[in-house]
C-alpha cells in the first residue's frame, strides 16, 4: 500500500518534511482540521488535473483513504492497544 520504491520516495521527502514541521507547530486541538485540509487539497488537485470520474473518486475514497486508515490502524493503533492490554489487563 504505502510501500513505494525507495527511489520514488525521494520525490516526496522534502515536501513531507516541510509539511510535518509546519504541522508540529499546530495546536493539538486543530491538528485534525489541518491534516484534513492538506489531504483534501492534494486529492482535489488530482481530481482537477485528471478530471472527475467515478473511477478516480472510488479509488481515492475506497483505496487511498480506506487503505491509509487501515494502515494507520495496523501500524499504530493495534500495538497501542496491545500495550494497554498488557498494562491494564484484557476486557
Amino acid at each position: 500500500m504505502p510501500y513505494i520504491k525507495k527511489e520514488d520516495r525521494k520525490d516526496y521527502v522534502n515536501a513531507i518534511n516541510e509539511l510535518s514541521i509546519k504541522l508540529s507547530k499546530v495546536d493539538n486541538d486543530f491538528l485534525t482540521e489541518h491534516l484534513t485540509y492538506i489531504i483534501c487539497s492534494i486529492m482535489k488537485r488530482q481530481i482537477d488535473e485528471r478530471g472527475i470520474t467515478y473511477s478516480l473518486l472510488q479509488d481515492l475514497v475506497g483505496g487511498v483513504l480506506t487503505c491509509s486508515q487501515l494502515e494507520l490502524y495496523r501500524r499504530f493503533l493495534i500495538p497501542y492497544k496491545d500495550k494497554a492490554i498488557e498494562k491494564n489487563g484484557d476486557i
